[in-house]
């Protein structure tokens, strides 16, 4: 009942005017591994050579800050309540346990590991949640911070002129078994369309090189040089042939758009590669 009756623009999604699209390879948060950059870059040449503009965007703000509104929002009422509660006494499956643990540990043992453990980002991390969830005034500042992240994008589309931006979909290849609950702080960038409410949409286009088994910690920015990065670096290992792929988003209420530069995307890469990581394992 809250969602406007729109019907779909086919005149829209079937256009061939060229495009300006905007792009951006890194959120400052969690550094995309090799082949992910690289997948932004060659779809921005292939878009490029078929004649579209395409123009590098600056992000309104990082994934530090973008990442801090989707925690703490999906947290603020405390200890993983919603969560535990749907499952109906039903226990967790084991790859939730770390989360859980983080979300409902006692106060005292969270200060102890910002203190004297925790990295910059799982610093930061924790600063985001509370055992016993937010007060009421720090959930209407989380809100109005939202509020002003949605704001602050539309009015970047604006003044940049671009009708679509391309970046990471997930910074790195696909998890291993078991290692989502450590590594769910790389949905940063494809949670982004989420707290926008903008439509988005990912394509494959390429896949790990033998050359790009690889994720330095030594390389990254300091303040990812932590135990999330070391945990990358174990889960990339053998993720040869494994598919990467590339996010589109447009704004509010421009899904028919999204859908076509998802289509140009698709178009302009060719990408028919069948996955080749792990093939002998089954």
């Amino acid at each position: 009942p809250n969602v406007a009756p729109m019907t779909f623009n086919d005149k829209t999604y079937e256009a061939n005017e060229k495009l300006t699209i905007g792009y951006f390879d890194s959120d400052s948060w969690f550094e995309p591994c090799q082949t992910s950059k690289r997948a932004v870059r060659e779809t921005i040449e292939k878009l490029t050579k078929a004649g579209h503009k395409c123009v590098p965007f600056a992000l309104p703000r990082d994934g530090w800050f973008n990442y801090r509104l989707m925690l703490a929002s999906n947290a603020s009422e405390g200890g993983f309540k919603s969560f535990l509660d749907a499952l109906d006494g039903e226990q967790p499956v084991d790859i939730y346990n770390p989360m859980i643990m983080m979300l409902t540990m006692p106060d005292v043992f969270r200060w102890f590991l910002k203190t004297f453990i925790a990295g910059k980002r799982q610093t930061h991390l924790l600063n985001m949640i509370r055992r016993k969830g937010l007060m009421a005034w720090e959930l209407g500042e989380l809100m109005a911070d939202l509020q002003e992240l949605r704001q602050e994008w539309a009015l970047a589309f604006s003044h940049s002129g671009v009708d679509a931006v391309v970046f990471p979909a997930l910074p790195i290849p696909a998890f291993r078994h078991f290692t989502s609950g450590q590594l769910s702080s790389s949905v940063s960038y494809i949670f982004l369309a989420n707290l926008l409410m903008w439509p988005s949409g990912t394509v494959p286009v390429t896949t790990v090189r033998e050359d790009e088994v690889l994720y330095p910690v030594e390389d990254l920015p300091e303040d990812q040089r932590d135990a999330i990065a070391q945990m990358v670096e174990a889960n990339i290992e053998g993720s040869a042939g494994m598919p990467i792929s590339v996010s589109v988003m447009t704004p509010a209420y421009r899904d028919e758009e999204c859908l076509r530069v998802m289509k140009e995307v698709e178009k302009v890469v060719q990408f028919n590669v069948k996955p080749q990581a792990f093939k002998n394992h089954f």
